[in-house]
C-alpha cells in the first residue's frame, strides 16, 4: 500500500472529525518528509495523467482498485458515467465518502471487496482498473464474475506484468498495461520487490523475456485511437506533415508540469511537453519564448520544433541530446569534477551573454526584480513567519537600489539532472520550464553548486542549499568560479550575498504551487522551514 495501516487510520479519523481540506492537512503537517511528498503525489493528481493514453470516451463505467487517496477513482468520476470504488476496510470507505463529498462527486459507487461477488455491476462497456498487488484476488474475482455474465470487460489497465496475473488473459493484458508504478511511472519496481512478487525462478524468466523481445520496463499501448494523447500525437503527425506517425520510445516521464514524452519522428528523437492545467501552460509558454530566442545562438539549448494547444493546456515538441544526465559518479574525483564545472561555466556564460542587460536600481526595479519574488515565497508560508521575510525585504531594499544589475536569461532550475553530458562533454542542457528573461544573474551558479553538493553527498536540496551557501564558504574551487563568471557577466561583489538569498528566494517560488486540498503552508513550513532559518541567521550576522 502506498500508505501504511497507521496513517489510513490518521487520515479517516480526521477526515471524519473536522472535513477533508482540514483533515489531510493535519495529517500532512504531522507527518515525516516522505509520507508529504506522496500526500502531494496523492493530492495533485500528476499520478493519474496516465488516463490520457486510455480511450476513456469509449466506457460507460469502470471498476477501480485503487490506493492511497483514491485520485484514480476521483479523475475516471469525470469521464464516465459510472465508477465502483472498491476498499478494503472502513477507514478507506470514509477517506473515499469524505473526498467524494469535498468534490460533489455523486456517480461512485462503492463496493467492499469482501462484498464483490454478489454485487450487481452494470455496464455495457467497462474498464477494469487494477493498482498495486494486493488487488491479486479481489480483481481475479471482477474479472471473472462479469465475464461469466455479459463479457463486458473491454479493457484492464494495471500496474503488474504477466506472470503476477495469469488469469488474465493476452487479449486483455496487452490492451493496456504498465510494468512499473502508476504513480511514479519512471520508477521501476526494484529488483527485490519484482523477485518477492514473482519468485526467482519467475523473475529471471521475466528478465529473459524483457531482453529477447528488447521491450522497455515501462510500457503502455497506445494504438487506441481515440484517446487524448493518440489524438495529440495524430493532430503533430498532420501540422507537420509527417510521412510516418511518431513512435512512443520507452512510455512516458511524470514531470512536475505535466507529461514528457520521448518520441521517434523523422528518423530521430525529439521530446514532447504536454500541460494539463493553468500553471503548467503557463511555465510551458515562457520555456518556449526564451528557447526561441536563444535557440540559434547556441547548440547546447534544445530547438522548438513544433508548438500548439489543447483543451486542457499545451504541448511543444523540441530537439533530444545524446548523452546522458550528469550524476554524482562523475563527479567523485576533483579533477573530473573541475573538467565538469569548466564546461558548466562556459555553457552558463555562453547562453547568459547571449541577451544581457544592464539596469541600474531603483526602488521600482528593486521592487520587480527582488522585493516581489520575497513577497510571492512569504505569501506561501504561515504569517507567523514574516519577520523573516520583513527581514529580508529590509536588507534588499538597503543594498539593492543605486547598484547597476546585469538582467540575463535565467534557467530556474540549472541542476547537473538538466545537464546532458557524453564522456564528460557537456552536449546540452534540458528542462526549461522555471526559465525567464531578463532575470537576476549568479542565481542558476549557485543553484548548481548546491546541486553537485545534493548529488555527492546524497542530501536534499534544501540542506545543500543552506550549506554551500549559509553554512560554509563557496570552496576555493567554486569562488574561481564565481569569480570568472563575475568578469564576463559583470556582478559586483556588493551583490554576491544578496544573490545567494534571491537563488533561495527563486527556488521557494518555483516550488509547485498546492492548490485545493492541500494549504500551501503546510508543505513550506515543515519543508523549508530549516532553511529559511539559516538565510535568516545569516542575514543577521552579515548585519
Amino acid at each position: 500500500m502506498i500508505f501504511s495501516k497507521l496513517i489510513i487510520k490518521s487520515i479517516a479519523d480526521n477526515v471524519n472529525k473536522i472535513g477533508w481540506v482540514e483533515g489531510i492537512n493535519k495529517v500532512i503537517s504531522d507527518s515525516p518528509v516522505n509520507i508529504r511528498n506522496l500526500f502531494l503525489i496523492e493530492t495533485r493528481f500528476n499520478h493519474t495523467l496516465w488516463l490520457t493514453f486510455v480511450d476513456i470516451e469509449n466506457y460507460d463505467c469502470a471498476i477501480v482498485y485503487d490506493i492511497g487517496l483514491y485520485g484514480c477513482v476521483i479523475q475516471l468520476s469525470h469521464r464516465v458515467s459510472r465508477v465502483y470504488a472498491i476498499y478494503d476496510t472502513e477507514e478507506e470507505k470514509i477517506i473515499l465518502q469524505t473526498r467524494l463529498a469535498y468534490f460533489k462527486i455523486t456517480n461512485v459507487i462503492l463496493v467492499k471487496s469482501t462484498c464483490v461477488s454478489g454485487t450487481c455491476f452494470e455496464a455495457n462497456k467497462l474498464l477494469l482498473v487494477g493498482v498495486d498487488d494486493r488487488t491479486n484476488k479481489n480483481f481475479s474475482d471482477v474479472f471473472n464474475k462479469l465475464n461469466d455474465v455479459n463479457n463486458s470487460v473491454e479493457s484492464i489497465l494495471l500496474s503488474l506484468d504477466h506472470f503476477e496475473l495469469p488469469w488474465i488473459t493476452r487479449k486483455y493484458s496487452n490492451k493496456y498495461y504498465l510494468d512499473g508504478s502508476l504513480r511514479r511511472p519512471f520508477e521501476f519496481i526494484s529488483r527485490n520487490q519484482k523477485i518477492k512478487q514473482l519468485g526467482y525462478a519467475k523473475y529471471i524468466l521475466f528478465i529473459l523475456k524483457s531482453k529477447l523481445k528488447k521491450q522497455p520496463k515501462i510500457s503502455i499501448n497506445t494504438k487506441s485511437e481515440n484517446s487524448l494523447m493518440s489524438r495529440l500525437i495524430n493532430n503533430l503527425s498532420t501540422d507537420m506533415d509527417l510521412r510516418d506517425k511518431p513512435e512512443l520510445i520507452n512510455g512516458y516521464f511524470v514531470k512536475p508540469n505535466g507529461l514528457l514524452l520521448k518520441l521517434h519522428l523523422n528518423h530521430r528523437v525529439s521530446l514532447l511537453r504536454i500541460s494539463f492545467d493553468n500553471l503548467s501552460t503557463e511555465r510551458y509558454r515562457s520555456s518556449v519564448n526564451v528557447l526561441k530566442m536563444i535557440e540559434n545562438h547556441s547548440r547546447l539549448v534544445p530547438a522548438v520544433l513544433y508548438e500548439s494547444t489543447h483543451k486542457d493546456g499545451m504541448m511543444y515538441l523540441e530537439t533530444c541530446f545524446d548523452g546522458c544526465n550528469i550524476n554524482s559518479g562523475m563527479l567523485n574525483k576533483k579533477a573530473v569534477l573541475d573538467k565538469v564545472n569548466d564546461q558548466v561555466l562556459n555553457a552558463l556564460i555562453e547562453i547568459q551573454s547571449l541577451h544581457i542587460s544592464s539596469i541600474k536600481m531603483n526602488s521600482s526595479a528593486t521592487e520587480k526584480y527582488f522585493i516581489k519574488i520575497v513577497q510571492n515565497v512569504a505569501a506561501k508560508f504561515s504569517k507567523k513567519h514574516c519577520l523573516y521575510f520583513d527581514c529580508i525585504a529590509k536588507y534588499i531594499a538597503n543594498i539593492v537600489p543605486g547598484l547597476t544589475v546585469p538582467l540575463v536569461v535565467m534557467h530556474g532550475d540549472f541542476s547537473i539532472d538538466n545537464i546532458i553530458a557524453d564522456k564528460l562533454s557537456i552536449k546540452g542542457i534540458i528542462d526549461w520550464e522555471f526559465s525567464q528573461d531578463k532575470a537576476l544573474p549568479l542565481v542558476d551558479l549557485f543553484f548548481y553548486f548546491a546541486s553537485i553538493h545534493k548529488s555527492v553527498n546524497e542530501t536534499s536540496i534544501e540542506e545543500a542549499l543552506s550549506l554551500v551557501l549559509f553554512q560554509s564558504e563557496l570552496s576555493t574551487s567554486n569562488n574561481r568560479f564565481v569569480l570568472k563568471y563575475c568578469e564576463k557577466i559583470p556582478v559586483t561583489n556588493e551583490l554576491h550575498f544578496v544573490l545567494k538569498i534571491m537563488t533561495v528566494m527563486c527556488f521557494l517560488n518555483n516550488r509547485i504551487d498546492i492548490k485545493n486540498e492541500v494549504k500551501p503552508e503546510v508543505i513550506y513550513d515543515k519543508n523549508y522551514l530549516p532553511l529559511l532559518e539559516n538565510l535568516y541567521k545569516t542575514l543577521r550576522e552579515q548585519q
